[in-house]
């Protein structure tokens, strides 16, 4: 992709996929398995998007903002679809690598999208107790959150978080 040019623009329109995102939550394991490492494998790429050159601030902008969608869109998916049904999707090493490029591109968000996006992190990575993955606790630190256990327990009662998040109240 990068050495034809289509980066950004592939994650751009993987961004825009978010309808596509919310859907695969409920989508069969062996196909959530898929979209899991297509996800994993774009996020990897975006995390490089505006590396190559300086970009002018509203080139700069739209990147920010194709990676905010994008979190938005696929982050929910690799916190509930890690596991198929017989096997982690991703090897520990793949995890490790896409973590790194979550918390970068979380890194280079403004504070309110960064908060917006461990919110949401918080939520998935909380209702899914079959999954550890993606452990963005240290993202959630650095940006200047409170911890989110205490120290005398790993119970998810005891989890603080200053933000609301979204009911489903239609």
């Amino acid at each position: 992709m990068a050495s034809c040019g289509c980066r950004s623009e592939a994650c751009r329109r993987w961004a825009s996929a978010g309808q596509l995102g919310r859907l695969s939550l409920a989508a069969e394991p062996q196909l959530q398995g898929s979209l899991v490492k297509l996800a994993a494998f774009m996020f990897k790429q975006c995390r490089e998007m505006g590396k190559e050159e300086e970009a002018e601030s509203e080139r700069r902008r739209r990147q920010m903002q194709t990676k905010l969608k994008m979190l938005n869109s696929w982050l929910p998916l690799l916190c509930r679809g890690v596991n198929g049904p017989d096997a982690p999707i991703l090897s520990t090493g793949e995890r490790r690598e896409v973590e790194s490029a979550l918390e970068e591109m979380i890194a280079t968000l403004q504070q309110d999208d960064q908060e917006q996006v461990l919110a949401l992190w918080l939520h998935h990575f909380t209702y899914s107790s079959s999954s550890d993955w993606p452990d963005l606790h240290a993202s959630y630190t650095l940006a200047g959150t409170p911890p989110l256990v205490s120290s005398s327990s790993t119970d998810i009662t005891n989890l603080t978080f200053p933000y609301v998040l979204l009911s489903s109240t239609g």
